[in-house]
């Protein structure tokens, strides 16, 4: 019984597929036939105007001909020589691109045109009172257009014309120009569709399909078939039917559309008017390109149908299998818990929020001490574990130990330090928990026997130490009275030339108020200040590396303090021809240091840059400042084109009393104290050298309380 209802849902899912697919062909193929009157419509556009666009520029000949005087005179003076006139039309038809212009009189003579030079296809002498472009201009005194094969060239073209009036109005003749339509005819020839154009009667008169030119696009009427024939429009031709068949195919979207059968094969047929000539256009379509999409689209959709139901076959097949599969796992799972409930050590199993779920009779006792309900209890009621962070906790792999160790919380006795790890396991509950708890009291017991021997040895350790520190400054401070005697031997050599000068200067100056030399005595006391501001210099420097000033935290901007600093070294700069180049980030800089620990960080390499550039010609310093918002620092170069410091130098450069300037041109103090100070305020100074010279770089940390 399962079967035959199995068998008619299958029936019945394969009728309804079948009928989408259908369906949606017949949408398909309605939108294409849709899609391809539309697109033929803006084509037709693009042919009506082009044919149009050359009609209209012929159109105004033949009335500019029949207005012209010689043309009057031909026809009203029959003494005027027909060889001006053909002169004239023949000059008429090279400047203008027309085939032919000729005149013609009341009965419809020749009696001059363009092309007389050529004896076997003239018109000259021939009479065309037949045909309608002399017959209806010569009657009603309109313009004609009028399409048809030579009577005489046998070649086919358009025949325009105009009514030629005497002085006294009356119509006396016709001027006509004719125009081979075959350069645009070949224009059309395209692959995917075919252009036609018919006259008044429904005879295809252009064609991009040689085969179809002068066939009857329907049935043409008797009276039509004697006027053409009368009007010898298409000599040697006898018009047949174009089409072998015609219906009309029904679509979905719109009202049916013209079809019919052309040399045994299918066309879809779309015609539009052209306006003057009363000519229609015809674009028609092969169905073939529709019929090969719509097939196309049907095998598509079928392969997605097919795909799409042995998707769902599967899917159902999977679905039972999972089934399956989840009755197998809870059964394994019950075995399982029937082995932990067994095992000599702590087992319990929580949800993703810390909730137990279940655990062993080893676990109840770490835990309870005693049997107890444990419905609704947490994890951190019973471990003094953060749970929030509880990734941190979960053994990862098997390989690598991730025990953790902590005592237990809620026992009526005392408490009992536990071992424990914890890990993700596959079960239905998603998010499921694993806890395994070993008692380690007798493992704790022997580890603080084992501390109370560490300490009593770190405390002979500490002791020992504490004595070889004490011999450790000794030792210092006896090096430091070695630096002691080599740096007052510099500060001799330093003081002792200012001091010299000094001396002399007030003994200048003693003489001058002798003699009341009032006038030089200025400049000569003046000459004291630079000797004193040497002096202060050197106590200065001094000063800063011997004694810990109070260590101010000023916040202070990077680019105020940088210009301030440029601002006082400004004689010095300018006296040794020294160009500072200063660019600073768009970003405001704030930092923590004294404002005058950094004027004499910033003074020093300054000063350094200027006495390493006294030999160049060009003489730079580049001064840069950057924020680096995720490191949050501020960065401060310094850089010159002195050529930079030698390897050997460099790993001394921030020692004291280190210089490699000559004696009583510096202490060697400047780096080491810039060192120190940068130190103080958590920063760090290094020195590279770059391709022009050497660079300082100081990083200090960013105090901006936006960031």
């Amino acid at each position: 019984m399962n079967t035959v209802k199995t068998i008619r849902n299958h029936i019945k899912q394969i009728a309804f597929i079948t009928f989408a697919i259908i369906a949606s062909g017949l949408i398909f193929h309605s939108y294409l036939i849709k899609k391809t009157i539309a697109d033929n419509h803006n084509a037709v556009i693009a042919y009506e105007q082009s044919l149009i666009s050359v009609i209209d520029k012929y159109k105004y000949l033949p009335e500019i001909i029949a207005a012209d005087p010689l043309t009057v005179q031909l026809l009203t003076h029959k003494s005027t020589s027909y060889f001006n006139a053909s002169d004239k039309f023949a000059f008429i038809k090279l400047t203008s691109g027309v085939d032919v212009a000729y005149v013609m009189d009341k009965q419809g003579n020749v009696v001059a045109t363009s092309n007389y030079a050529n004896k076997q296809q003239s018109f000259l002498g021939n009479n065309y009172h037949f045909r309608p472009y002399f017959s209806e201009t010569i009657k009603h005194g309109t313009q004609q257009y009028y399409y048809a094969i030579g009577a005489t060239t046998f070649i086919p073209g358009l025949f325009i014309s105009a009514p030629i009036y005497s002085a006294d109005n009356q119509r006396i003749g016709v001027a006509v120009v004719k125009l081979s339509l075959s350069k645009w005819e070949s224009d059309w020839e395209l692959p995917q569709a075919n252009v036609a154009v018919v006259n008044s009667d429904n005879i295809v008169i252009l064609s991009s399909n040689d085969h179809w030119r002068y066939k009857t696009f329907g049935t043409i009427t008797e009276p039509s078939k004697q006027k053409v024939a009368y009007e010898q429009q298409f000599p040697g031709q006898k018009p047949q039917e174009l089409m072998e068949k015609s219906f009309y195919l029904p679509t979905v979207f719109d009202s049916a559309q013209l079809a019919g059968f052309i040399d045994g094969d299918l066309y879809l047929i779309s015609d539009f008017d052209l306006r003057d000539v009363h000519w229609k256009v015809l674009y028609i379509t092969p169905h073939n390109n529709i019929k090969n999409q719509t097939l196309l689209f049907l095998v598509v959709v079928s392969l997605l149908a097919m795909m799409t139901s042995i998707i769902v076959h599967n899917r159902r097949e999977i679905q039972a299998a999972q089934e399956h599969q989840r009755e197998l796992k809870q059964r394994r799972n019950e075995e399982l818990q029937s082995i932990i409930d067994n095992i000599h050590i702590g087992v319990l199993s929580m949800d993703s929020h810390g909730n137990l779920v279940s655990l062993n009779k080893h676990a109840q006792y770490l835990l309870f001490g005693e049997e107890k309900s444990f419905e609704q209890i947490n994890i951190t009621d019973l471990l003094p574990i953060d749970f929030a962070n509880i990734d941190n906790l979960l053994l990862n792999e098997i390989s690598v130990a991730a025990y953790h160790e902590t005592e237990t919380l809620s026992r009526t006795q005392k408490q009992i330090p536990v071992m424990f790890a914890v890990c993700q396991v596959d079960t239905l509950d998603n998010g499921k928990l694993l806890m395994t708890l070993i008692n380690i009291e007798r493992r704790k017991k022997a580890e603080n026997d084992l501390k109370s021997v560490n300490l009593n040895l770190e405390r002979i350790i500490s002791d020992r130490t504490e004595r070889l520190q004490k011999v450790q400054k000794r030792l210092i401070q006896k090096n430091k009275t070695v630096a002691l005697g080599n740096m007052a031997a510099t500060i001799v050599h330093e003081l002792s030339q200012p001091l010299t000068a000094m001396k002399s200067l007030i003994g200048v100056i003693n003489a001058k108020f002798g003699n009341e030399d009032w006038n030089t005595l200025p400049r000569t006391i003046g000459r004291l200040n630079p000797i004193a501001d040497n002096m202060s210099s050197i106590l200065s420097l001094l000063k800063n590396f011997s004694y810990q000033d109070k260590n101010t935290h000023d916040i202070n901007s990077v680019s105020h303090l940088l210009e301030s600093t440029l601002k006082n070294t400004q004689e010095l700069l300018s006296d040794n021809q020294v160009h500072v180049l200063l660019t600073s980030d768009e970003f405001l800089a704030l930092v923590s240091i004294n404002g005058l620990k950094f004027d004499i960080v910033i003074n020093n390499l300054v000063r350094n840059s200027v006495d390493a550039l006294a030999n160049k010609a060009d003489k730079r310093i580049w001064i840069d400042t950057r924020v680096d918002v995720q490191k949050h620092l501020v960065q401060i170069t310094l850089e010159d084109n002195a050529g930079g410091i030698p390897e050997e130098i460099k790993v001394n450069l921030f020692n004291p009393y280190f210089t490699t300037k000559e004696v009583g041109k510096g202490l060697g103090l400047g780096l080491a104290i810039t060192y120190e100070i940068i130190q103080e305020y958590r920063g760090h100074i290094t020195v590279t050298n770059t391709e022009q010279g050497a660079k300082f770089e100081i990083q200090l940390p960013l105090m901006n309380p936006s960031l």
